[in-house]
């Protein structure tokens, strides 16, 4: 798995990159969205998160620091946007 940490979701290049992925490149890229607005970007073929530090149970996509730091320990490769 590759793990794109998104601090800002208006960073256009990161956007650009990430929404170019084709499926076979895109067979297992994670985003999470670092940043604390609730702005997630729209991206095919990517899962995204969101970090948050109480995630409720009826949000699919939240993720809690500690389960970001296994994904990151998890991760073939971690890019930092």
């Amino acid at each position: 798995m590759t793990l794109h940490l998104l601090k800002d979701t208006s960073n256009p290049l990161a956007l650009c990159v990430l929404s170019s992925l084709s499926s076979s490149e895109a067979s297992s890229p994670v985003v999470v969205v670092l940043s604390p607005d609730k702005a997630m970007p729209a991206l095919p073929h990517v899962a995204i998160y969101h970090l948050q530090e109480q995630p409720s149970a009826q949000e699919n996509n939240a993720i809690s620091y500690s389960r970001l730091v296994e994904m990151i320990f998890q991760a073939e490769k971690v890019i930092a946007w």
